[in-house]
């Protein structure tokens, strides 16, 4: 599934994202792109 993210201004952002993603059980896995303002 990919989603837009809005709202990050960085990278870092894209990482805290991730991060948060990975602490819900139900997600396998994940992957944020601050470039292209998505998220898989």
């Amino acid at each position: 599934m990919i989603f837009r993210v809005k709202g990050m201004t960085c990278d870092h952002c894209a990482r805290t994202v991730e991060r948060t993603l990975g602490q819900i059980r139900e997600v396998a896995s994940s992957r944020v792109s601050y470039s292209e303002g998505t998220g898989e």
